[in-house]
């Protein structure tokens, strides 16, 4: 009876932590969008992709990042915090997005000729002792892509290890304006 009621009762608390989940839009760009920059080395291919250059105030920013394994062998293991490439955007020294890593050491392997999708989500964090906190509250809080009128840096960025390469990292970059 004991072990039919802890069983019921940790049925009940794992459904209560999934409920309790966000789940992230990883909304996907298909179609509209260009290749803005682009990055290869022996082993790896990184393009950037953006839906325009040119975005109003209003419209969602839509850029994406692949990453395509190209080596000579079936695949390769990486060894990184999570995640192992990211977005960092900035206007005017000020980063509205970082390239925030969990320092966990995480193996991950990519599967030659596979590409493997990065869209740009909002990753970062404010004091709210700041004098401009409400503007990052607000920032943050909308789902939607939006920034400010400005010209930004976008840089998309590896951090990865290989067994051939302790500090790889490849970054490709670009720039889009809002008016």
């Amino acid at each position: 009876m004991k072990r039919k009621l802890l069983a019921i009762a940790m049925l009940f608390f794992v459904f209560a932590l999934s409920s309790c989940q966000k789940e992230v839009d990883t909304k996907i760009i298909t179609g509209e969008e260009q290749q803005v920059a682009q990055i290869s080395d022996d082993n790896f291919n990184i393009i950037l992709y953006s839906e325009k250059d040119i975005y109003s105030d209003t419209e969602e920013v839509n850029i994406l990042a692949t990453i395509q394994y190209i080596g000579s062998s079936n695949s390769i293991d990486i060894y990184s915090g999570d995640p192992y490439a990211g977005f960092t955007v900035e206007s005017d020294g000020v980063e509205y997005i970082s390239n925030l890593v969990e320092t966990i050491l995480k193996t991950t392997t990519l599967e030659k000729g596979v590409i493997y999708e990065f869209p740009l989500l909002k990753v970062g964090g404010f004091s709210e002792d700041a004098e401009d906190a409400d503007f990052w509250r607000e920032f943050y809080s909308e789902e939607k892509m939006l920034f400010p009128i400005g010209q930004y840096q976008v840089t998309f960025s590896t951090r990865f290890y290989t067994a051939d390469s302790p500090d790889f990292q490849l970054s490709v970059q670009y720039q889009f304006d809002v008016n």
